[in-house]
C-alpha cells in the first residue's frame, strides 16, 4: 500500500498513490483506517498494490 501521511498542516491528510499511474487521492479521515474507507469507498483498491479506479478497472478486464 502506498500511503504517505501528512503532519504540515493543522489538519493531518492521507494521500494515496496508485501503484501503476501517477493518480493520486487524498482523504482528511481522523485515521489510517478512516483514510482506507474513503479511497476504498471512491473506488480506490487498497491493499498489497493500491489502484487508482482506472487501473482497477483495467486490470480486471486483462
Amino acid at each position: 500500500m502506498t500511503l504517505h501521511r501528512d503532519d504540515t498542516t493543522s489538519a493531518a491528510t492521507w494521500t494515496f498513490h496508485c501503484d501503476v499511474c501517477e493518480h493520486g487521492f487524498t482523504s482528511a479521515g481522523a485515521g489510517q483506517a478512516q483514510a482506507v474507507a474513503d479511497a476504498t469507498t471512491n473506488g480506490w483498491i487498497v491493499s498489497n498494490m493500491t489502484l487508482c479506479p482506472g487501473c482497477a478497472a483495467a486490470r480486471d478486464h486483462a
